[in-house]
């Protein structure tokens, strides 16, 4: 039988502290919360992500940010096949268009329409091309359209 408390109808045991030590009301169980210094998880890992690396790519050294070294890995595994590499490139690219129109509702204080997305999506498509002939992939603009068609 597990104790019992001072005043004998409060039984103490796992989860049930004896009243004199619960928190009292409106008293935290961290007063002096995170240290100034303390950083958390997601800071560390943005900090890893901005941090700078030197790789080789085509004969030559580039100085790029962990970021984009992870961005040129999931695209080169993407481009070898890698349906998952595909799908996670495919969902960041509707991200990125999600944010710029949540960017533009915000700075306009309207909401974006569904055509006016669409726009969007078809600007965002034809960068994607012209950086992709400008990478000497050889796809145009015209060829980014009919393959959204």
């Amino acid at each position: 039988m597990p104790p019992r408390d001072d005043d004998g109808d409060y039984e103490v045991g796992y989860g049930k502290p004896p009243v004199q030590h619960r928190f009292k009301k409106g008293q935290s169980g961290n007063p002096r919360g995170r240290p100034p210094g303390a950083k958390g998880f997601a800071a560390s890992v943005r900090r890893e992500l901005e941090s700078r690396i030197t790789i080789r790519e085509g004969g030559r050294d580039l100085t790029i940010s962990k970021r984009e070294a992870a961005g040129k890995v999931l695209m080169n595994k993407a481009l070898g096949g890698d349906l998952k590499a595909l799908a996670m490139l495919q969902a960041i690219d509707a991200d990125e268009v999600q944010a710029v129109a949540a960017e533009i509702a915000q700075d306009y204080d309207i909401p974006l329409e569904a055509h006016e997305i669409a726009m969007l999506e078809e600007v965002f498509a034809k960068r994607r091309a012209q950086e992709n002939v400008a990478a000497g992939s050889g796809a145009t603009a015209d060829d980014e359209e009919q393959a959204d068609e």
